[in-house]
């Protein structure tokens, strides 16, 4: 896993500092709070991945720290100009598009002032951005939609779970010592989705002293 620090130096870099690799051409009505969300879902997947090579020896830890850095840099731009702003700019003129459309193809005059001002541009921009920060808080596991299905408690207590654990990454990758470990052979009683989804568990995997269908009545086990 990419050091937190690194990644987040990285992120505050592309907004307040200079650009170093590539810099993005964004949309004039582009709103800066969709780039804001877009850049940290890419950096929650950067996050989530190794930014130094295995197959390489290690530095020494300034200069490893370096290297993800310019790495999570060099990312976050090229993500950002080459995939974030062609498609924010598509979005953005999408609205229009469908005006002309209406316009010249149906008659329709009055419905699409709406579709011609800037604030249908920036709705399509925001939705858009909502989209991929969900997508990816789900693909990189730090919460899990399916649970929805269960209600609304159980998907708040997986957030809850799944921060405290995040806390708890961001603190091993900084080096901050935790402050009380829990003992190893205390009971399990709760359900732990941490490592495969519920859908995707096995029923024979599942710990001793919690039954996984009493967790997830709703769920039939093949």
């Amino acid at each position: 896993m990419g050091k937190f620090s690194s990644v987040a130096a990285a992120y505050v870099h592309f907004f307040y500092g200079p650009f170093i690799f590539k810099e993005p051409n964004f949309h004039e009505c582009s709103p800066a709070l969709s780039s804001f969300i877009v850049v940290f879902a890419a950096s929650c997947v950067l996050w989530s991945l190794p930014l130094y090579p295995s197959r390489l020896r290690k530095l020494f830890w300034p200069c490893n720290w370096m290297v993800q850095y310019l790495t999570a840099l060099y990312l976050l731009e090229f993500a950002i100009g080459k995939v974030w702003v062609p498609l924010e700019t598509a979005v953005i003129n999408l609205p229009v598009a469908m005006a002309s459309f209406l316009e010249n193809y149906l008659g329709c005059q009055d419905s699409c002032g709406f579709l011609k001002s800037r604030g249908a541009g920036v709705f399509c921009s925001y939705s858009l951005s909502a989209l991929i920060l969900l997508a990816t808080l789900h693909s990189t596991r730090i919460i899990n939609l399916r649970l929805l299905s269960d209600g609304i408690t159980p998907f708040m207590w997986d957030i809850t779970r799944r921060v405290k654990r995040c806390f708890r990454k961001v603190s091993d990758s900084c080096g901050i010592p935790a402050l009380k470990k829990a003992s190893k052979r205390r009971k399990v009683d709760f359900c732990d989705t941490d490592t495969d989804d519920i859908y995707e568990l096995d029923p024979s995997d599942a710990l001793e002293t919690t039954d996984v269908r009493d967790c997830y009545p709703h769920y039939h086990f093949q």
